[in-house]
């Protein structure tokens, strides 16, 4: 870790947690304590940023394998990828009752009410 950040490394996560969380409250302040000292670690920081450069690896080996043929969950929430996990994750088979149009809204288990995946 380059030594202007060290021990400063919260004021990053802050930022992230501020601007980028879609409920920055749900974040509390011991949460980002624990955060923070676990990316003060200079072996953190190495390795999520590793595990970003090999996304370009990634994406090529990925060219290069076979269809997946076994069922695949993929879950979205109210702020995350739904309409990318429809496009990108449709069903291999035909599920009874399935479509892409459907998908776009999910029953609540608790409340038992449709809730679209813009609500």
């Amino acid at each position: 870790m380059p030594p202007a950040l060290a021990g400063r490394f919260h004021l990053l996560l802050d930022w992230l947690f501020e601007n980028a969380a879609a409920d920055p409250a749900s974040v509390d302040a011991h949460a980002r304590a624990v955060y923070a000292r676990a990316y003060e670690a200079p072996a953190a920081v190495r390795a999520a940023n590793d595990w970003h450069r090999t996304f370009t690896q990634d994406i090529a080996d990925l060219a290069t394998y076979a269809p997946v043929t076994a069922p695949i969950l993929a879950l979205g929430g109210e702020y995350g990828n739904h309409e990318s996990l429809v496009t990108a994750v449709p069903p291999s088979a035909p599920t009874p009752g399935w479509s892409a149009s459907t998908a776009a809204g999910t029953t609540s288990r608790r409340s038992g009410r449709r809730r679209s995946s813009g609500s």
